[in-house]
């Protein structure tokens, strides 16, 4: 269960402006006072990983698990840093348990989504993507997250047009390396 308490809304606000470095600092100090509070441990992850500290932050993102198993948006975190470590297996396995969240949930669609990219199924992919942005009203920073991943999508699909002939491969791990990295900088 998700532990709610008073500090958190303190503790979010005093990140704004700091540096991720400085974030780090902030939050391991709250989690030394709150350390069952797993939306601690899901913002160290988000700010490890825009550090560019991948290990860390999926540490920080299991402890949030370990101390919330249900927290859907840390295992949805974790599942992209997996996957964008090309860790596909890795992240498949963790987002599994989101196939349990309602058919509209948007992180189950947008999980989806990503499975539709990850098979070259651009379409059913963008589609996806379209429907979650639409449904998700409760955290807009992910859907700007995704709208990169749709808009390197097109990109994609654009030049394929282009050029008759593309390597697949070599763009697909483009597209996923530069949208992950852009996905974990600060909004």
């Amino acid at each position: 269960m998700l532990e709610y308490s008073d500090h958190f809304p303190t503790t979010l606000e005093s990140l704004n402006g700091l540096s991720s470095e400085d974030a780090i600092t902030k939050l391991i100090e709250q989690i030394s006072l709150h350390p069952t509070d797993a939306r601690l441990f899901l913002l160290l992850g988000a700010e490890n990983a825009a550090f560019g500290n991948t290990d860390a932050a999926e540490g920080a993102f299991i402890c949030a698990l370990n101390r919330a198993p249900n927290f859907s948006i840390a295992r949805f975190q974790l599942g992209l840093l997996q996957f964008s470590n090309q860790r596909v297996a890795s992240a498949f396995a963790t987002w599994e348990v989101l196939d349990a969240l309602a058919e509209n949930d948007p992180l189950r669609v947008f999980k989806a989504a990503i499975e539709a990219y990850s098979m070259r199924d651009y379409s059913l992919a963008l589609g996806l993507f379209a429907k979650g942005i639409d449904i998700n009203t409760s955290n807009i920073p992910l859907n700007k997250d995704m709208q990169q991943f749709v808009d390197e999508i097109q990109n994609l699909l654009t030049e394929s047009r282009d050029k008759d002939e593309v390597d697949e491969e070599k763009a697909e791990q483009e597209t996923t390396a530069h949208f992950f990295m852009s996905a974990y900088r600060t909004h």
